[in-house]
């Protein structure tokens, strides 16, 4: 779990203001994503990509590398309603889902001359609490792997 840690009051309503507007404007899974970039930094990715599409088929969210593995990352947010709205992703992630992850992965691989690489998906849920300022990650690796 992540914790927004605030030092004075002006922080903590700037955070509080954040995170509110976020939810009611539609831009949590913005915020969401950004947490999870904040995460995987702290675990020693490099990301390559965000937001990656291919026109008409699907989109990933973050494209990261760690130890010469290629990750592909779903990232779903919702407020937290529930003690396992961070599962939200792992739940949901269904056959045509995969599937259209599985050709934005070998089409992002193809226009960049990726070969002989590992690559996975991983998939994160983060759920945002605006009443105290937390938000939780649940993030499972390797959910399927395959050598291009």
């Amino acid at each position: 779990m992540i914790c927004l840690l605030y030092s004075d009051m002006r922080v903590f309503f700037l955070l509080y203001n954040i995170i509110v507007m976020s939810i009611y404007k539609g831009k949590i899974g913005s915020l969401g994503e950004e947490i999870v970039v904040l995460y995987l930094k702290g675990k020693g990715f490099t990301i390559l990509a965000r937001n990656y599409t291919y026109q008409g088929i699907g989109e990933i969210d973050i494209i990261a590398l760690k130890s010469d593995i290629l990750h592909f990352i779903e990232v779903k947010t919702s407020e937290n309603t529930s003690i396992f709205s961070e599962y939200h992703s792992i739940i949901h992630f269904d056959r045509k889902k995969r599937e259209r992850i599985i050709k934005t992965m070998e089409y992002f691989c193809f226009t960049r001359n990726i070969t002989n690489i590992t690559r996975c998906v991983d998939l994160a849920g983060v759920s945002l609490s605006p009443v105290d300022l937390t938000a939780k990650i649940a993030y499972e690796e390797n959910i399927f792997m395959s050598t291009i």
